[in-house]
């Protein structure tokens, strides 16, 4: 997919509607849940500086953490067993994810990850649909990741005897992995199948897309502790950010709370998921720290996970694809 595409996507009425429908859902949420306004502002003002500043720098340390894992996943997916020097440097694809995370910001249903298949494709030398299916590799186990790390948080929760979250969101990561490692299944069990009957062009596009998932997960070991680590990077800075306004929370509740932020993001229906991710990380927190607290912490952590992202990767963006640009004319 072209940048210029991309841009015009990100653009669209659709983009405008989306994020309609993200002030509306904020809107019902400040009404519904009768927040206390004055109470908010006056946490928001006493936030420790320190403490959030500290948040923020880590925050960032998971992009060069996922920039490494989608490099593994994608030395695995094309070139096993062969030089990778085709491939883009981690640094490049610490880049690119950052970039992702962007676009998915500002467009709607992912789009961000349809611009990183394409940058990829276009360094790599490789299609864009065995970028894609990379992509898609890399969401499965994200997916399966966050059900492990789900469950390890619930029985934390547990041991702790804290109050205990409701098991709708355990049963619907049970669910979502189950959806995701049965149609890998079924793409590994018969993919070969589906393509033969595939007209010239589909089986060409199906092919490479498939190659690039079911490859991916070669060597898995490092892919899964890097995965980890982006996790518990996010965790971390959930953590950071309820101390820097005066709250308390487990590391176990703080797991919970952010891979439940994750898990909304995965179907995102507005450009990253603003107002569903904020009612849904609302809903989980209010019983641990109230109303009021709940959404001054969702206001601070989004303030780092998508307004830090909007502010920085508008320039970044701009510049790479202005970059592109001159050395086409060159």
């Amino acid at each position: 997919m072209h940048p210029e595409s991309q841009i015009r996507k990100m653009l669209s009425p659709y983009t405008l509607i989306s994020f309609g429908v993200a002030a509306g859902i904020l809107y019902f949420l400040l009404s519904y849940f009768k927040i206390d306004l004055p109470e908010i502002l006056n946490t928001i003002k006493n936030t420790h500086i320190g403490l959030f500043t500290l948040a923020l720098t880590i925050h960032y340390t998971s992009f060069p953490i996922r920039g490494a894992r989608w490099h593994y996943l994608a030395a695995n997916g094309e070139l096993h067993g062969e030089s990778s020097e085709r491939l883009p440097s981690i640094r490049e694809c610490s880049l690119l994810v950052y970039l992702g995370w962007f676009a998915n910001s500002f467009g709607w249903l992912r789009i961000g990850d349809a611009y990183r298949a394409y940058a990829f494709s276009a360094s790599s030398k490789l299609g864009f649909f065995n970028s894609l299916g990379i992509i898609i590799a890399e969401k499965i186990l994200d997916i399966t990741v966050i059900l492990l790390l789900l469950s390890i948080s619930f029985l934390g929760i547990i041991v702790l005897r804290d109050l205990v979250p409701s098991t709708t969101i355990l049963l619907l990561a049970i669910g979502l992995t189950a959806v995701a490692l049965t149609l890998l299944g079924i793409m590994a069990k018969f993919g070969s199948k589906i393509s033969s009957r595939l007209p010239g062009r589909a089986y060409l596009v199906f092919s490479s897309f498939q190659q690039g998932t079911l490859n991916s997960f070669q060597g898995l070991r490092l892919a899964i502790v890097l995965s980890i680590a982006g996790w518990v990077v996010e965790t971390i800075r959930l953590y950071l950010v309820v101390k820097s306004l005066g709250y308390s929370l487990s590391l176990a509740s703080s797991l919970f709370v952010a891979l439940v932020s994750a898990l909304i993001t995965i179907f995102p229906l507005t450009p990253g998921g603003l107002g569903f991710v904020e009612t849904g990380v609302v809903a989980v927190l209010s019983p641990w720290i109230g109303r009021s607290g709940a959404l001054a912490i969702t206001i601070a952590d989004r303030s780092i996970t998508y307004v830090s992202v909007l502010a920085l990767g508008s320039p970044v963006f701009t510049l790479r694809y202005l970059w592109g640009q001159r050395n086409k004319t060159v």
